[in-house]
């Protein structure tokens, strides 16, 4: 059965970003997530993990960006972190972003059309573009 973007006021997608310790970026990628987006703000959802305890994050998500879903992380790394914020999720289709990337105001309508034009799908992969040099760490 294919499911409409507005059937049974739940949304299609869960966007899930995962923190630890980078309120000033998180805020940044909110901006673009919650308002900057070419589809309707009812057809997705937006829940934040959070692997810190200070509560800076969820006191500025809090204030800020009262329709995002903050859950407090499990502080056991970025894999748990990002389980933890998936659990939350009411979607059909969970989209992965992290706090220092900022979505283009394309993305989210993107990941729609790939998910209407490709009924059998199961997962969905985009593609990242650095704005600064990359570092290796190896």
């Amino acid at each position: 059965m294919k499911r409409s973007f507005y059937s049974d006021n739940s949304p299609l997608l869960s966007v899930v970003i995962c923190t630890y310790k980078r309120p000033e970026l998180l805020r940044k990628c909110l901006e673009q997530v919650c308002y900057k987006q070419t589809v309707d703000r009812n057809t997705y959802e937006v829940i934040v993990s959070d692997d810190n305890s200070d509560g800076i994050t969820k006191k500025m998500v809090d204030q800020e960006f009262p329709l995002v879903k903050y859950f407090k992380g499990p502080e056991k790394g970025f894999g748990a972190n990002r389980n933890n914020g998936s659990k939350e999720a009411r979607g059909d289709w969970l989209v992965f972003t992290d706090d220092d990337c900022l979505p283009e105001s394309q993305w989210l309508e993107t990941y729609y059309n790939a998910i209407t034009q490709n009924t059998d799908a199961k997962v969905l992969e985009g593609k990242t573009i650095t704005d600064r040099p990359q570092m290796r760490f190896d």
